[in-house]
């Protein structure tokens, strides 16, 4: 979370310690991961740091979005790991320019780390050598609650992060006043407010240079 850069002694050691892993107990990965949603600022070293001392493999999903591509027309960041990395950088940037803090901070960035989960199951090579996961959000859920609790994120904020990761594709679609109120109903325990910053982080995290900056819809 502080944007450093391990020595080899210090990536030796992480690799070491995975295989003490599942000593650690929970309360100790909850507060480390609440700490990189509330205080990282680059998340794209963050996940590239877990992936080198082979700690990825304790939070399901991380290295099956690794190897997940993307259609470089709408996603030139490449990888769905590293464009959920570049949205996490977006969000933390978009809650500091609001003030956003607590809670609020800690659901929109668990939803950036959760939302394209379904892509590992729906993405697809057409015959014209495009790709596209069509459907990804809607089959999110199983995947989402499975990483959420392996971070032992707080099981009172999970539905709402989960409701988002489901949802965050409706806002990059024109929607009338009625289909805003109902998609508001649908939400359930989220917000639209909570859910237009996904949408915002969304569209900021592809960045093909990795310099993420805030694009608004």
């Amino acid at each position: 979370r502080f944007d450093l850069t391990p020595d080899g002694p210090t990536i030796n050691e992480g690799r070491r310690l995975a295989d003490r892993f599942h000593f650690i107990p929970e309360s100790q990965v909850r507060q480390q991961w609440i700490k990189l949603f509330l205080k990282g600022v680059n998340f794209e070293k963050a996940f590239n740091i877990l992936l080198t001392i082979n700690h990825a493999q304790f939070f399901p999903g991380l290295i099956e979005l690794n190897s997940t591509r993307q259609d470089s027309r709408h996603h030139p960041e490449g990888n769905v790991l590293r464009h959920t990395a570049q949205t996490l950088t977006a969000m933390a940037k978009i809650c500091d320019l609001r003030g956003i803090h607590g809670d609020e901070r800690l659901i929109r960035m668990a939803a950036m780390l959760v939302h394209d989960l379904g892509k590992i199951d729906a993405t697809i090579t057409n015959d014209d050598g495009t790709i596209s996961s069509i459907g990804h959000a809607e089959i999110a859920e199983p995947r989402a609650r499975l990483l959420l609790n392996s971070i032992a994120f707080p099981k009172s904020l999970q539905e709402k992060v989960i409701s988002l990761a489901i949802h965050h594709m409706k806002p990059h679609f024109e929607m009338g006043k009625s289909a805003i109120r109902r998609l508001s109903v649908e939400l359930d325990q989220a917000t639209i407010d909570q859910l237009a910053d996904v949408a915002i982080a969304d569209k900021s995290g592809r960045v093909a240079d990795g310099n993420v900056q805030i694009v608004y819809c």
